[in-house]
């Protein structure tokens, strides 16, 4: 039993701190964004991808673009960051992001001027952008918490 108790810790320990070091990782690009040198670019995918499984239907918003710098055509798909795969089961937020950006709009693009294929369409740090990292840190303080419990009641 002790060994399940530790390693079902350990597991959500592992997962909520991978997830949460990315989250911290799109704050950061997040907040550079803002800076960064832009470019114009045109969509060339906006769609919603349907998934169907036990627990209902979630809807994903896919849009993709592409850009040019420094001559070099490029292709990006981040809208935000921190979103990650932004799904949600509420078809109309999927519908609103889709609805904004339709194939063959002209986008302004803020694009890593040292990365150049790091490309963002809405740069700076929303409410959004601490998605990843709420999740991870949730994660993590779930599997500490259920180590520490089970440590201190054995």
């Amino acid at each position: 039993m002790r060994f399940f108790v530790y390693l079902f810790s350990g597991i959500f320990m592992a997962v909520g701190g991978g997830v949460m070091i990315n989250g911290i990782t799109q704050i950061r690009l997040a907040q550079a964004s803002s800076s960064w040198p832009t470019t114009m670019g045109t969509v060339t995918v906006s769609e919603i991808q349907i998934s169907t499984d036990g627990d209902g239907t979630t809807y994903s918003p896919i849009v993709n673009f592409s850009y040019q710098v420094n001559g070099q055509i490029l292709t990006g798909d981040t809208i935000f960051f921190g979103g990650g795969g932004i799904s949600s089961s509420n078809l109309k937020y999927a519908n609103k992001i889709v609805n904004k950006y339709p194939v063959k709009t002209r986008v302004n693009l803020f694009y890593n001027p040292s990365q150049p294929h790091i490309a963002v369409i809405e740069a700076g740090v929303t409410k959004k952008t601490f998605i990843q990292f709420t999740f991870g840190s949730l994660f993590f303080i779930v599997g500490l918490g259920s180590g520490i419990l089970f440590w201190l009641f054995e």
